[in-house]
């Protein structure tokens, strides 16, 4: 046996699995799933609404830890220009989580803006995960019916097909981020956004918690708290690797301004994954005039 399998077989026999199942790189997907597909990318888009006469590029760069350790590294971009948006995020793994997983992730979703509402045109997915490449694609010229493709399909993913009936009338996850960033309510308020990955489809349940402290690296003070319950509708794994609660989960969002004349963007972000606590720092933040 090398010394990498041995150190695999150690690390997933830490974590109470087999090594055939691969547990540290099922948990990070997991991880990596609420984070991007489900709800904290969704919450973690910097946007808010600029005047159709404006131009606006915001740039993020974030940290990811997971139960205390350095795990991801990613990149958002938001791009409106008059009526028109385009989102993109980049991921990668860093530190003992790329020598074992080794995911790297973009996505991009082109919009346009009617009535102060985000109307997606397009949007696709790229991903390496354990050596296997995984890819959405979704057309929205008929928002009722949209075009899906999806690879690996349902059946060879594991996971329950979405019937067309629940897709039409969804916004994919960074459509989902504008419109959330856009209309922080005031405390006590909630709202509701029908999300469709591509894979899963997913309500989003959006609750405006109130002015709270925060000490990130990035910024120290009184922040804007939201939390967002993901409720599951369809597409999710018949079979998970590891266990689920049925009971919805709850991410926490804080939001300040730290540029100046800059929109609230998010700071930092709080989650309980299966095994360990997610915590995302905002890292860096840049916003250029057009």
């Amino acid at each position: 046996m090398s010394s990498r399998s041995r150190f695999l077989r150690h690390v997933a026999n830490t974590f109470g699995f087999t090594q055939h199942r691969p547990s540290i790189a099922m948990v990070h997907h997991n991880a990596l799933f609420c984070l991007f597909s489900r709800k904290c990318l969704t919450v973690l888009f910097l946007f808010l609404f600029v005047s159709p006469s404006s131009a606006k590029e915001f740039f993020l760069t974030y940290h990811l830890f997971l139960g205390g350790i350095h795990a991801n590294e990613f990149a958002l971009t938001a791009d409106i220009v008059n009526d028109r948006y385009k989102l993109t995020s980049h991921s990668k793994t860093v530190g003992l989580f790329d020598f074992m997983i080794g995911f790297t992730s973009k996505a991009v979703t082109e919009g346009i803006v009617e009535n102060r509402e985000f109307r997606p045109l397009k949007h696709r997915a790229d991903n390496y995960w354990l050596g296997a490449y995984r890819k959405v694609r979704i057309n929205y010229s008929d928002w009722q019916y949209p075009l899906v493709t999806a690879i690996p399909t349902a059946a060879k993913d594991g996971r329950d097909s979405v019937p067309p009936k629940l897709v039409g009338m969804t916004i994919d996850p960074l459509s989902a981020a504008l419109d959330i960033t856009t209309t922080i309510l005031p405390a006590g308020l909630e709202r509701e956004l029908k999300v469709f990955d591509g894979r899963r489809r997913y309500n989003l349940q959006i609750n405006s918690i109130g002015i709270e402290n925060v000490n990130t690296p990035a910024y120290h003070g009184p922040a804007t708290r939201i939390d967002i319950t993901l409720e599951r509708i369809a597409g999710f794994s018949s079979k998970p690797w590891l266990p689920r609660t049925e009971d919805p989960e709850t991410v926490s969002v804080w939001f300040a301004s730290i540029l100046n004349n800059s929109p609230l963007i998010p700071v930092q972000l709080k989650a309980i994954a299966i095994i360990a606590p997610i915590r995302i720092d905002l890292k860096s933040a840049v916003v250029n005039e057009h």
